[in-house]
């Protein structure tokens, strides 16, 4: 978990310092283009100046003469709005008198100013003829990559005043035809409202930004996406009369520069080039048509503005996909599996930041997919390393495990016997002879059983030199076989025994691996191998593996007496080993004196299903 927490604290370290930010507008205006097409906004109709309408004109700046008679013919077609993206400060001759009377004349005409300062830019007024509450300022604010993603709706410009964007001023008119007036929001008392739609401040945290210019009223652009989101005209469509009247009517009118060598365009990579023809440009009057319709259909048609999530909320998405990249190993154990498992992860979060898009919030992407994928592709090669040199270190641990069991279950009992005869002066040289002679068979035997067992590929348990079961055979077979075998041995506490009481029944094996039932297959040789070897009078010993209530049971009871060095204190490798086995199996050991006389020897473990905790639990190795 360590490394993946690390992961996850060093790109939201990275994010917060605002690394992140360019990759995470990228994300923006990707999502933004790959939206569903929308029909043509039929409430705006921009009328472009072309170059082809300035070579016919022969002047620019637009003459004040031909710009009023521009919006004369507009108005002929009864528009709603008209708004004139064109910045003029001063008279542009002939017909200075001519635009100031169109100016004063229509009351449903917006101009453009500039109100803001910059290291290469002054603010630049409106004609003074020009009404103030038909006055919008046109500045714009890129990001540092240039593309716009923000709209300015209202500032305070240098005399102190607090001014109105050009968008909001057209936006109003219209909305007021429609009886909705522009107040201050409700839940955000500093926002705008048109009706029961707040436009959603933007904050210097919004989406993917990082400490931005939040200065005045700013709402977050969301683009109209199509190919020709507007229609579009230009001066000669007017001057020949080519328009039919209801394309105009009741419309919204913006005239503004589409001639590209004027470059009055803004840089954005969320639409495709409409007019411009250029890959990543639109035409600065069409941005401006993009934020009009925002606004005006937010109102009037419930489309979605762009939104964000609270920090914490973003934080926290961040930090739920780091942890699920980590959790991923444990779910997918193959490479295989794990690398389809990771893709089909990155593909739903894409597809939720894309649905969440859609519903106009704009939701962290770029972050939680390089917490999800660094935890998820990178820790896991890291994991698998690890797991193989775990994995190196558990075989070499199971050969010297699977070489003492056999040494303490074969040779060791022989030789116990042996020691036994000497220590009790009741064995003779004949009698001992063969004794030795077997216990050099064993020894030379070892080889082979451990090979058997754990240098083939095959499921085998050596019993013997001439006896190998195999493992995945049920497992109460395996028993049974292993405790005839034992018995069949010749150890001391074995040579009274009159009375066998044995019950071999069917278990759950479906949670066991054949590991684990070659180590009961040990355990049970082991426990009675102990009675053999310590217990002295037994005439009676009871084996019980069965299921029962839920629970499997290998139960060993024998009625004899044991030597001091059979004693639970001095058992040692097999008490231990017989824990451990308790552990795995997430059951229960015990060992204790049986009535009246004798030791009972009990492995206990569930057969019901993990709780869910457990599945994420990470073996260790013994």
């Amino acid at each position: 978990m360590l490394p993946g927490v690390l992961v996850i604290l060093l790109v939201i370290g990275v994010r917060a310092l605002g690394g992140l930010q360019r990759w995470e507008w990228m994300a923006l205006d990707q999502g933004l283009r790959l939206r569903p097409a929308e029909a043509v906004d039929e409430r705006i109709v921009i009328v472009g100046i072309t170059d082809a309408d300035i070579q016919r004109l022969q002047a620019y700046p637009v003459p004040d003469q031909a710009l009023a008679r521009l919006l004369w013919q507009i108005q002929d077609y009864q528009p709603q709005v008209i708004g004139l993206d064109l910045l003029r400060d001063f008279p542009i001759p002939p017909g200075e008198p001519d635009l100031e009377t169109a100016i004063t004349d229509l009351s449903h005409l917006v101009g453009i100013e500039k109100v803001l300062s910059s290291a290469d830019s002054i603010p630049i007024p409106a004609l003074a003829v020009w009404p103030q509450d038909q006055i919008g300022f046109a500045d714009i604010l890129p990001d540092a990559d240039g593309g716009l993603r923000r709209m300015l709706l209202g500032t305070a410009a240098a005399d102190g005043e607090y001014r109105f964007s050009f968008a909001l001023r057209v936006a109003e008119l219209y909305l007021k035809e429609h009886h909705r007036s522009l107040e201050n929001g409700i839940q955000d008392p500093v926002a705008m409202r048109f009706g029961q739609t707040e436009l959603t401040r933007f904050q210097s945290h919004t989406g993917g930004y990082v400490r931005a210019d939040d200065g005045g009223n700013q709402m977050l652009l969301n683009y109209r996406q199509s190919l020709h989101p507007f229609r579009i005209l230009s001066l000669a469509d007017l001057n020949t009369g080519r328009i039919q009247p209801e394309t105009l009517r009741n419309r919204i009118v913006l005239v503004g520069m589409t001639a590209l060598s004027q470059k009055d365009m803004v840089n954005t990579t969320a639409v495709p080039p409409s007019f411009t023809g250029i890959p990543g440009q639109i035409y600065g009057v069409e941005a401006q048509a993009h934020a009009i319709s925002q606004i005006i259909n937010a109102e009037l048609e419930g489309r979605p503005l762009l939104t964000g999530w609270s920090d914490f909320l973003e934080y926290l998405w961040i930090i739920g996909w780091g942890v699920l990249g980590i959790l991923f190993k444990y779910w997918s154990r193959t490479p295989i599996l794990h690398l389809l498992s990771m893709a089909v992860g990155s593909a739903g979060l894409v597809g939720l930041a894309y649905l969440s898009l859609l519903g106009g919030v704009w939701i962290p992407l770029v972050p939680p997919l390089l917490v999800f994928g660094i935890n998820g592709v990178v820790l896991y090669s890291f994991w698998l390393y690890d797991q193989g040199l775990r994995s190196q270190l558990q075989n070499r641990q199971q050969v010297i495990d699977t070489t003492f069991d056999t040494i303490h279950n074969g040779p060791l009992q022989t030789l116990a016997g042996v020691l036994r005869g000497v220590r009790d002066r009741n064995t003779s040289t004949s009698e001992l002879e063969p004794q030795l002679q077997h216990l050099n068979q064993e020894l030379r035997g070892i080889y082979n059983l451990i090979r058997q067992e754990t240098l083939k590929p095959e499921p085998i348990l050596g019993l013997s030199s001439d006896l190998q079961l195999e493992l995945t055979a049920p497992l109460h077979e395996l028993l049974c076989t292993v405790y005839s075998e034992t018995l069949a041995r010749d150890l001391p506490g074995f040579a009274d025994i009159q009375f066998k009481i044995v019950k071999f029944e069917p278990m759950d094996e479906r949670a066991l691996s054949l590991e684990l039932k070659r180590r009961l297959c040990r355990f049970l040789e082991e426990v009675l191998c102990n009675i053999g070897k310590h217990a002295h009078g037994v005439t009676q010993v009871s084996v019980t593996c069965m299921q029962d209530q839920g629970y499997n049971r290998i139960e060993v009871a024998d009625n004899g007496t044991t030597s001091d060095l059979g004693s639970t204190a001095k058992m040692g490798w097999g008490t231990q080993q017989a824990q451990q086995l308790a552990r795995q199996l997430g059951g229960t050991w015990q060992q204790h004196g049986n009535t009246p006389t004798g030791q009972r020897y009990k492995l206990q473990w569930s057969v019901k299903k993990k709780p869910f905790w457990r599945f994420f639990s990470v073996r260790r190795f013994h």
